[in-house]
């Protein structure tokens, strides 16, 4: 039986936490041929309504806070507001940079309940305001004209504007939406049923940013799975000598990694340390690095297999997949790109020199995602607090996971970024590190961050050193 305390339930494991088996049904129940257009719009849709529930979540308690004279509070929620609207116009943009020639039918977001949802929440909201203005208790006139972002009035204003703007954005590229079959109704197609109870599968009494946080965590997931279905028939393309399908199905890996990369950052910029340890002890053991989707296979067992199929087809084939000298690849990799940019190059060098630009640029965002993951342990832990998993100093600990995980024996794409003379080489990461640009003010920051996490949480730390509670 899963555990509790005056919050609500704490999670058993990072899959329940964020909802993965719901994920996961969701795509069983409308099932789509893998990496095909139609896949890569649902996923696109079932993103966009769990960004589009959470924001209507947003505006209803934002609403409360300005009737209730919570000005600051309400200005701190539309701040989140604004971060899911800039992520939910990242995806949106998605279905675009795919393309889709084969498009003879659509699906439309008018026909989204969290659309409409949200339509009804963002309403209620503005009434809300406009009363308090009305009624004299407030000036938004007086606040545009002569405050900044000091000023709680002022910053709702502006975050309101900037989600208004963002809207128009994502409303328009998803208006008509094509996809290559008929699909049955939006909500059949899209599973929104199962959007929503990822969402609220699980909540927490009072007002705090659980529901934000898990959803900022569940677009990725959702994300994710296609991505991996994509880096899966890529590699499969590599092996049977189809490259222009490979490189086109790690260029959709790329695309749909600027939505997963917008969650991160929303997260990142939004949580403060005093709201994530609000609800730090409903996350149980969790950790992002328990996601099976994301670090087990995007970032680990897909990454490896595509670049062996694409280090044995620049070699010839005539090694073992993943048995290379690295130097020796090194050198094949500087010679194609030498080939590439010279006069008259031939198509097969044209054609291999693009796969591994498509697969730098994949290593680039999964470095990316990882340099941004470091705040969230930097910024509500700091130095020398426990992680929920029982590391002793978890942003220590992060850090040092980041610089194993590109070691030249652990990052198979080592001898790609050797060659292309890339700025986050081992050596180049150690070099930072050596000559660190982190100021005085840094640490300080940092050790008050760990003495307040190891204060409110002392049973994490003695978890950590090994003492019995």
């Amino acid at each position: 039986m899963a555990q509790s305390n005056a919050r609500g339930v704490i999670a058993e494991d990072y899959a329940t936490l964020q909802g993965v088996p719901i994920i996961e049904a969701a795509r069983l129940a409308y099932p789509l041929p893998p990496c095909s257009p139609a896949s890569n719009r649902r996923a696109v849709l079932q993103a966009m309504e769990v960004g589009l529930i959470n924001s209507a979540d947003l505006f209803e308690r934002a609403a409360k806070d300005i009737a209730d004279g919570q000005y600051g509070r309400a200005a701190v929620k539309l701040s989140w507001l604004a971060g899911f609207q800039k992520v939910i116009e990242t995806v949106s943009r998605i279905p675009s940079l795919l393309g889709n020639p084969d498009s003879k039918h659509s699906v439309t977001i008018d026909d989204s309940p969290a659309l409409e949802s949200f339509l009804e929440k963002r309403n209620m909201f503005g009434q809300t305001l406009l009363s308090a203005d009305q009624g004299k208790v407030i000036n938004l006139e007086s606040a545009m004209a002569t405050k900044s972002l000091e000023d709680p009035i002022y910053q709702i204003v502006k975050h309101t504007q900037h989600a208004s703007q963002s809207a128009s954005i994502w409303y328009r590229h998803l208006k008509r939406v094509g996809i290559e079959v008929s699909p049955p109704s939006y909500p059949e197609f899209v599973v929104t049923d199962k959007m929503k109870e990822v969402v609220f599968a699980l909540t927490l009494n009072g007002d705090t940013y659980f529901t934000q946080f898990r959803g900022l965590h569940q677009i990725p997931e959702i994300l994710a799975r296609e991505m991996n279905d994509h880096l899966v028939a890529s590699t499969a393309a590599i092996q049977a000598g189809n490259l222009p399908k490979a490189k086109r199905g790690i260029s959709a890996v790329n695309i749909l990694f600027t939505g997963m990369l917008a969650s991160l950052e929303a997260i990142t910029e939004n949580l403060a340390m005093s709201d994530y340890h609000e609800i730090r002890e409903n996350l149980g053991t969790t950790s992002g690095s328990h996601s099976k989707a994301i670090r087990d296979k995007l970032f680990t067992e897909h990454y490896n297999n595509l670049w062996h199929a694409v280090e044995h087809h620049i070699m010839g084939s005539s090694g073992e997949p993943g048995k290379y000298d690295k130097l020796v690849v090194t050198d094949r990799i500087k010679q194609i790109y030498q080939a590439a940019v010279g006069d008259n190059p031939n198509p097969q060098t044209v054609m291999d020199y693009e796969l591994l630009e498509k697969c730098a640029e994949f290593r680039q965002n999964i470095i990316a995602w990882r340099d941004n993951h470091l705040n969230l342990p930097r910024n509500n832990l700091g130095n020398d607090a426990a992680s929920l998993m029982g590391a002793q100093n978890a942003p220590e600990s992060a850090h040092n996971m980041q610089r194993i995980a590109h070691a030249a024996n652990r990052d198979f794409m080592a001898p790609l970024a050797e060659a292309r003379g890339d700025s986050t080489t081992l050596f180049a990461m150690k070099e930072t590190s050596n000559r660190s640009v982190r100021s005085l003010l840094d640490d300080e920051l940092q050790r008050m961050g760990g003495k307040i996490t190891q204060k409110r949480f002392p049973n994490v730390q003695d978890r950590a050193y090994g003492k019995s509670s």
